[in-house]
């Protein structure tokens, strides 16, 4: 079976830890910032550059097209989030430690760097990207349901519920949690959603939750 963090690393290649050059990381950060706004699809790259006051010709003497601009992206966020994953695993730290390192992870740190948009249009276009991505999301929440055993056995999480159910139910809420327009139409913000299921989530897992305020 191969390794989805080797695949994803092998399609990103060059453009990860790519010279020091502030017109390049202008480049990703503008397109990065509108690609999660707007998904690029129909984002051109004249638009890119007439925004950033750049040339077509600077343009190409960084990227040779646009997917390997969303490439980029992608392989600037990987240096963003693959320290903080591995950061998790690294030390002694307790179940409940890593499980919690996760949860903020998962709602803070990928919801700023992710968004619906750009993923749907990244299954669309670059579909070999998306399907690595994917592949390496689906492993960190296999080791989200390794955590969550390993708490149930230590006593910590509650033992009804469902392991491997309670990690595919967290993939589907991190999946959609990001999605612009349904926050939207029901008059949230991004920022509203990560601490009220992390809330739920959170506290609702343990064996032996407190008493609500005011419980008989």
């Amino acid at each position: 079976m191969s390794d989805p963090v080797q695949n994803l690393l092998e399609i990103l290649g060059p453009h990860i830890n790519p010279p020091v050059d502030r017109v390049h990381e202008r480049i990703i950060l503008s397109a990065k910032k509108r690609f999660l706004e707007e998904g690029f699809a129909k984002v051109t790259i004249e638009d890119l550059c007439h925004s950033l006051r750049i040339s077509k010709k600077t343009f190409y003497k960084y990227f040779k097209d646009k997917e390997d601009l969303v490439i980029a992206i992608a392989a600037h966020n990987a240096t963003l989030l693959l320290p903080k994953i591995a950061a998790i695993h690294a030390g002694n730290l307790t179940p409940d430690e890593r499980f919690d390192r996760f949860v903020d992870f998962f709602f803070n740190t990928l919801a700023k760097n992710m968004s619906v948009a750009f993923l749907a249009d990244l299954q669309a276009l670059i579909p070999s990207l998306w399907e690595a991505i994917d592949a390496f999301r689906m492993v960190q929440v296999g080791n989200i349901m390794q955590i969550f055993k390993e708490g149930q056995e230590a006593g910590i999480y509650r033992r009804d519920i469902d392991p491997e159910k309670f990690s595919r139910i967290l993939y589907l809420i991190v999946s959609r949690v990001v999605d612009p327009k349904t926050l939207y139409e029901h008059g949230l913000q991004l920022q509203d959603i990560p601490g009220l299921i992390f809330k739920i989530v959170r506290y609702g897992v343990y064996e032996r939750p407190g008493k609500r305020k005011g419980a008989k």
